[in-house]
């Protein structure tokens, strides 16, 4: 069966020593010149000689491409971030146009400057037809729902195009939770909480409200969202009518329940994430109109992913629509 993955990787040198600085301002150690790192180095870099092969062996037909965290969101210089993201995409651009009909990109934003974020998006869509932005999280320490990014939902709205939110690393100072226990950072666990909790706060700010067409994208089949809706909307409803101790909710004024914004505005991928029962769980929740494929190429493998999804519980119509409609439909492919 044909299929369009979107949750898919790239790099340059200069993104991955920016990537060196940002591990080390962040806290972490830095990354081991292993085997293992330099095949991803290649992975990431090389369109022509690793990644279409692996898309030939495995019925990809296209690839949405977009960068590997942090990207330019771990520069501090915000003029720095601005001149970096045009030329990223420019580069990105330049790959795609030598096989237009295998590849497509999700823009590299500098979220370090909001205007200067929607600007760059209205550029790639209108200039190299790139199909959304993909955002790593925070940008030092401040996230998407900020009101000085919400002109770049207005963009997006207006361009119709999707915005992916890709996990990255929480502020060290809230990391208390994994002291003592390092094998819960990252993939593991850390990085899916990070994340959910960046996607709670977009959805609570009113952004889904004031620019309903929005729609965001979330992998790993929703970072644990789908599997906690029905208590989140319990407790949520109990909240506004005063029958929870959680007063604050009590004080939102949204237009819409959870479960709504998530059934009308969110979309989810399967990368990385290739569990039977979280998949069934993800398509109840949310409806099968609303998960795609994804494998998270090169961190992740394409084989387990493909074989994942060509071997799951579904109906012929259910797979095609996650391995490749739904997409197409989204992205306008």
């Amino acid at each position: 069966m044909k299929k369009i993955t979107l949750e898919e990787h790239f790099s340059t040198f200069e993104l991955s020593q920016i990537r060196n600085e940002w591990v080390a301002r962040m806290g972490m150690p830095l990354p081991v010149n292993s085997d293992r790192g330099m095949q991803l180095g290649r992975l990431l870099g090389d369109f022509e000689n690793y990644r279409l092969p692996e898309m030939d062996k495995y019925d990809i037909e296209i690839q949405v491409v977009g960068t590997s965290s942090p990207s330019v969101q771990g520069i501090i210089s915000t003029a720095d971030a601005v001149a970096m993201a045009r030329e990223v995409n420019d580069i990105l651009a330049d790959n795609i146009n030598k096989h237009p009909d295998r590849f497509a990109g999700f823009a590299t934003l500098p979220m370090q400057d909001g205007e200067a974020a929607a600007k760059e998006l209205e550029r790639c869509v209108k200039e190299y037809n790139f199909r959304g932005a993909l955002i790593h999280g925070h940008t030092n320490y401040e996230y998407l729902d900020a009101r000085k990014n919400w002109v770049m939902w207005e963009a997006a709205e207006a361009l119709d195009v999707p915005i992916y939110l890709h996990p990255t690393e929480s502020d060290p100072t809230q990391l208390k939770l994994y002291e003592g226990y390092p094998e819960l950072l990252g993939a593991v666990w850390s990085w899916g909480v990070e994340t959910a909790g960046h996607a709670l706060r977009i959805m609570c700010s009113g952004i889904f409200d004031q620019f309903p067409k929005t729609q965001l994208i979330l992998g790993h089949l929703g970072e644990n969202i789908p599997y906690g809706l029905w208590r989140m909307q319990n407790q949520w409803e109990q909240s506004l009518r005063g029958s929870s101790m959680h007063t604050e909710a009590s004080r939102i004024r949204l237009k819409k329940t959870p479960t709504e914004y998530m059934r009308e505005n969110v979309m989810l991928t399967t990368s990385g994430n290739y569990s039977p029962e979280a998949l069934r769980c993800a398509i109840d929740v949310m409806g099968i109109d609303r998960i795609m494929f994804s494998v998270d190429y090169p961190f992740e493998e394409t084989a387990p992913a493909v074989e994942f999804i060509e071997s799951a519980a579904l109906t012929d119509e259910e797979r095609e629509k996650i391995c490749y409609s739904n997409a197409k439909k989204l992205l306008k492919l």
